[in-house]
């Protein structure tokens, strides 16, 4: 499964309205309670054996799937600030961090369902590929239909099709369509959508879309390292907005790197109570 697949399925999940944590509890086996009669076991604190019980290999991925969603750290930075270098707390801060303090399970969905799924399945026929519909829009220029159809051939396409499926996400891009701006920094950054990582390509990208109110590459651009003449205290104070600005937004990997920040007090107060609040809600 491609990289863009595995990003994919995790916002599929989200689409769904229940926190990940939902999902595997509603999708895992579980061991018997209840006798072969239909008696209730008794409460002695043994336990019971476990049921062998069969479960369709597509909900056995979607589950395994959905366990590493659930458990995913921070991507890493390309650039590690040490820690001298790390900002003292700006009180201007706050009401970033507020406004990330008060993101539920939900926000975090949210944010992270960048297309919703049945729009996508609207669009895409089994056999057929992409509507005749959407393909006439996209080719007569419409930055959102060409998002959508290049979202759509990577998402429902094969691997191959990724070069083409990022031509048209480039064309939404150049069109002036933010989603669109952020799914090619993110590709240029990470190297996935059949293109090779390139961080100085990315970056305007990035700071368009994240001009323009997108989390995704707000946080994307705090892992970037310094931009060419930029100081490593100027960078750290930069980073630190950007994470802190994301994580308002809801974005969830944002909130991550902010819980860890108040763990250690690197650019923010020691806050446990917080950071666990904020690991909480965004791991669902």
């Amino acid at each position: 499964m491609s990289l863009f697949k595995w990003l994919l399925t995790a916002a599929l999940v989200a689409v769904a309205g229940v926190g990940a944590a939902h999902v595997i509890a509603l999708l895992e086996p579980t061991t018997a309670e209840t006798a072969a009669d239909g008696a209730k076991v008794p409460a002695d604190g043994a336990e019971a054996p476990e049921e062998a019980v069969e479960m369709d290999p597509v909900m056995e991925e979607l589950v395994e799937l959905v366990k590493a969603a659930n458990n995913t750290e921070p991507p890493p930075t390309f650039f590690e600030v040490p820690a001298e270098a790390e900002p003292a707390f700006d009180p201007s801060l706050a009401p970033l961090l507020e406004s990330a303090g008060q993101c539920t399970v939900a926000d975090y969905e949210h944010t992270h369902s960048f297309v919703p799924a049945e729009s996508l399945e609207e669009r895409w026929d089994a056999e057929n590929g992409p509507s005749e519909h959407l393909i006439a829009q996209a080719e007569a220029g419409n930055p959102r239909a060409q998002f959508n159809l290049g979202y759509s051939i990577a998402a429902f396409g094969e691997v191959e099709d990724e070069g083409e499926a990022f031509e048209w996400i480039q064309r939404a891009a150049e069109g002036g369509y933010p989603p669109a701006m952020t799914e090619v920094g993110a590709a240029l950054t990470y190297g996935y959508l059949d293109q090779e990582q390139d961080l100085e390509r990315a970056r305007p990208w990035l700071e368009q879309a994240a001009e323009n109110g997108e989390a995704l590459s707000m946080f994307t651009l705090s892992r970037l390292p310094p931009a060419e003449g930029e100081s490593v205290e100027t960078y750290a104070v930069r980073r630190l907005r950007l994470e802190l600005e994301s994580a308002a937004l809801c974005h969830r990997e944002a909130g991550l790197a902010i819980a860890d920040r108040l763990d250690t007090g690197r650019g923010l107060p020691e806050q446990p109570w917080l950071a666990n609040h904020l690991r909480a809600n965004a791991r669902g």
